[in-house]
């Protein structure tokens, strides 16, 4: 309450919690529908998507097929490939599929106090030191869509910074980007170089292997989250997400790769590729 408080003095507003919502791919092999109110299964998990509207399709051509989260949280940011099934037959439907760029509106939690306070404390230095790096920070977090900012030192001299923006389904768009840029002039800083972009991307495979009764989908799941959630500069430590892993009950588990911890650049994310297997 007090936190909510001293935010709301400053203008500074939790964000609330949001649903992914998207595209996913239809392929036809006939004519037909699809209902709105049609539910899609992430395989191998509890994760459901509601379709949206509904969608009219001819045999031979892929078309567009509008979805919305069952509940708000990250978990539903699903990346490219992923698995999907509709829960009931479609009469004319080959296949459903996870392509690239499918997020419209990203999907998320209710801000947790700890990046609510660091945003106000963001705000508070900004009044009391001027144009400092925690300005920037605080107009680009405040976009929506912006997961977090960083601000990073540039080899361009005096009154240059680079502002680093992760979004909350991956690596910003364009259109995220701009919007950032415009918010910040729009408080018309004081730096004269400033550009906005997004971080660098560390590909990281995680296999894990286990036994228990989990499907490996939940599994794989676990990993996906923990790295989503580490953010710009964010270190992967194999001890942390071991320790992911007890509520799930697992008979055994080992993490195969990566094999030691894994730490990017400053103005980095790693974005994983998780995949688990049960053991032989």
């Amino acid at each position: 309450m007090f936190l909510s408080f001293w935010g709301l003095m400053l203008g500074v507003v939790r964000k609330q919690p949001e649903r992914t919502a998207g595209a996913f791919t239809g392929t036809a092999h006939g004519d037909g529908s699809l209902e709105a109110g049609t539910w899609a299964r992430v395989e191998g998990t509890d994760l459901r998507f509601r379709v949206s509207a509904k969608v009219r399709f001819s045999a031979g051509g892929e078309f567009a097929i509008p979805v919305e989260a069952e509940r708000p949280g990250p978990e539903h940011n699903v990346g490219e490939g992923t698995k999907v099934r509709f829960t009931r037959v479609v009469g004319g439907l080959a296949s459903v599929s996870v392509g690239g760029g499918w997020i419209t509106a990203a999907g998320r939690d209710e801000e947790d106090d700890d990046s609510y306070r660091e945003r106000i404390k963001s705000r508070w230095r900004g009044q009391v030191l001027g144009d400092t790096k925690e300005v920037y920070r605080f107009r680009a977090e405040e976009v929506d869509g912006v997961k977090a900012a960083r601000i990073v030192r540039t080899p361009r001299g005096p009154g240059t910074c680079d502002v680093v923006v992760a979004a909350a389904d991956g690596p910003p768009s364009e259109t995220l980007l701009e919007a950032v840029r415009e918010n910040l002039h729009a408080h018309e800083l004081m730096a004269f170089d400033v550009r906005v972009r997004g971080p660098g991307i560390l590909p990281v495979a995680v296999r894990v292997e286990y036994s228990g009764e989990a499907t490996a989908g939940e599994v794989a799941l676990v990993a996906d989250r923990y790295v989503r959630g580490l953010g710009i500069g964010g270190r992967l430590r194999i001890a942390e997400l071991y320790e992911l892993y007890r509520p799930l009950g697992l008979a055994t588990v080992e993490i195969l790769t990566p094999e030691r911890d894994v730490q990017p650049d400053d103005d980095t994310v790693i974005e994983a590729t998780a995949t688990a297997a049960e053991a032989a």
